[in-house]
């Protein structure tokens, strides 16, 4: 048979399930409604010919990619040739995202049964419109600053007892102010003229901003479209930009008041709150393009108005928006991501965690009272596959912050407002160390916190001790090496004495099993191994050879193949020892 004959009756197979999953998925993709938002998935074997090069990024995403050893050229970005065919079957083209390989398109029913039957789809899936009752995010008015203990505290006026919580005051006395570090805010609109932001404006700090519900370059409320029953679109965003970035001495300063933002407005208010995923999902790509290190996410997704997602599928890799956070991590971004205020909701015996907080790449934050104390609603885990989450732990009830709905400060409850001071705790963590992996990042910031020793599924790790984790912490003694994910490179090398083998890791899930690393001689003999424990994408390693074998003698000069091994992956290198 041959294989042109072969791939053919391949696609018309592929064709037939489509229609038969198409029949049933209809009504509960449509249900009354006339159109309907859709996932349609390319193949990409169909596009051989119909692609582009992805979109140049900035100096800055370019720079932090050469840290994971990946290219923009591995993007895969159909052309205009497609999308042309693909608009005369669809309504309208909202995004395409080269996470899912997938456009996100408004269609009719007519429409869908047209695209099952397309040649070039691999499947076609709702896109998540997720609606929820107003939450307990309310910013309670109260300009009056908190605990004035020292000149220091009056300084930071009501934000002082959330920063002193994470000892983050005594990282800003040692220089450290999120400088230099580029944080992008996923949420509702943002409030540009609230003085809490006014440093941030006058020093050209907000480097780019989108709305994409709208598709303009301005995400505070402009018009009627942007006002909602509540009064304020920008409303919950203007108060999580201020955790972060906010500059009013004796009132209120940001726990990376010096960083640089990207604003994204990505949900819409009403008497409900509209949060859909292919706005999250086109706005990692853009952040990413635009050199993020850091993004605040304080939005979930479990429940939409056209499916949900079940339990089983809170596993760090099957939702749409998890894909997508697992997706930045690897490209080198930390994605600080709240887990959720249903801790409490009898509807979720399971804890209440949704996507992305599941993500393998997540660092998701549960919130904390003034005292410590976990609060009744901070959503937690375990995750479907078994995994602690949340995290860490930040000031989640009477947080201060920015009254978006005003010109004033105030408080306001949720892990929404825990979000942004873990993400800014890991901006400085990486301000002080700029060639850090968001593994590293993580794992420093959970090595201080405050239940390091005994993590569990209501607080994570517990609360970050930032200076210990930036001051206190492990330096990482790793060459200026550039390394791809299958390298182990050896130095000295050549080695007489001793040498270290230096490699990351590359595997996203955690493992429960060892690899084995191994010195092989030139006839094949293993000389030398060692079981080590399998670690999180981009942690770099150091393994040390006292260039003796498995039995305590010297080995001979020679040339030597060094091999990493584990269930689905091996890393290998090449050393010579010279006596």
């Amino acid at each position: 048979m041959g294989k042109k004959r072969l791939i053919l009756i391949l696609v018309c197979v592929a064709q037939l399930f489509m229609r038969a999953e198409s029949a049933q998925n209809v009504d509960r993709i449509f249900a009354d409604k006339d159109t309907a938002r859709v996932w349609i998935y390319i193949r990409k074997d169909s596009l051989t010919e119909n692609r582009r090069q992805p979109d140049i990024c900035s100096d800055r995403t370019q720079r932090r990619l050469q840290k994971t050893g990946l290219s923009v050229t591995e993007d895969f970005v159909p052309d205009e040739t497609f999308r042309k065919m693909l608009s005369k079957h669809v309504t309208t083209i909202r995004h395409y995202s080269k996470i899912l390989c997938a456009y996100s398109c408004e269609v009719t029913r007519s429409q869908y049964e047209e695209l099952v039957g397309l040649p070039e789809i691999d499947s076609i899936a709702p896109v998540g419109v997720y609606k929820k009752s107003a939450d307990l995010e309310k910013i309670v008015n109260d300009d009056k600053t908190l605990g004035r203990i020292s000149s220091n505290a009056e300084d930071y006026g009501g934000s002082y007892q959330q920063l002193v919580q994470l000892n983050i005051p005594a990282v800003h006395d040692s220089g450290l102010t999120g400088k230099g570090i580029r944080i992008a805010i996923f949420d509702t609109g943002f409030n540009k003229d609230h003085p809490a932001f006014q440093r941030i404006i006058d020093e050209g700090r907000l480097i780019a901003e989108y709305d994409f519900i709208f598709n303009d370059e301005n995400v505070q409320d402009t018009d009627s479209a942007d006002t909602t029953s509540e009064g304020n679109q920008g409303g919950h965003g203007t108060s999580v930009w201020s955790e972060i970035g906010a500059y009013v001495p004796g009132t209120m300063i940001g726990a990376a008041y010096r960083a640089e933002f990207l604003l994204a407005k990505t949900e819409r208010l009403g008497s409900e709150t509209s949060a859909e995923e292919d706005n999250y999902v086109a706005a990692i790509e853009w952040a990413d393009k635009l050199g993020a290190d850091v993004i605040s996410t304080s939005l979930g997704y479990r429940e939409f108005d056209n499916f949900a997602y079940s339990f089983e599928d809170l596993d760090g890799e099957t939702a749409v928006t998890t894909k997508a956070v697992n997706w930045a991590f690897r490209r080198g971004i930390i994605v600080a991501v709240a887990a959720g205020n249903e801790g409490n909701d009898p509807h979720y015996p399971d804890g209440g965690i949704g996507s992305p907080t599941d993500a393998f790449g997540a660092l998701s934050a549960g919130a904390v009272d003034g005292n410590g104390v976990i609060a009744g609603f901070s959503s937690h885990g375990p995750t479907a596959d078994g995994r602690i989450k949340p995290d860490l732990c930040a000031r989640g009830v009477s947080a201060y912050l920015a009254n978006g709905y005003s010109s004033g400060f105030g408080t306001g409850n949720g892990t929404s407002y825990a979000t942004p001071l873990i993400a800014s705790s890991a901006a400085l963590v990486l301000e002080k160390n700029p060639d850090w992996s968001p593994a590293e990042v993580i794992l420093a910031l959970k090595k201080y916190a405050s239940r390091a020793d005994v993590p569990d599924d209501r607080y994570g790790w517990g609360i970050p001790n930032v200076w210990k984790t930036i001051f206190l912490g492990d330096t990482l003694d790793f060459p200026d090496f550039e390394l791809t994910d299958n390298q182990i490179l050896c130095y000295p090398n050549p080695a007489a004495v001793s040498t270290n083998m230096f490699f990351k890791w590359d595997n996203l899930k955690p493992s429960p099993e060892s690899a084995k690393l191994e010195v092989i001689d030139m006839t094949g003999k293993i000389v030398w191994s060692q079981k080590i424990p399998v670690k999180w994408e981009g942690i770099r390693e150091t393994i040390p050879w006292n260039l003796l074998s498995g039995s305590g003698l010297p080995v001979s000069s020679g040339i030597y193949f060094v091999r990493l091994t584990r269930k689905d992956h091996v890393q290998c290198g090449r050393m010579t020892v010279l006596r």
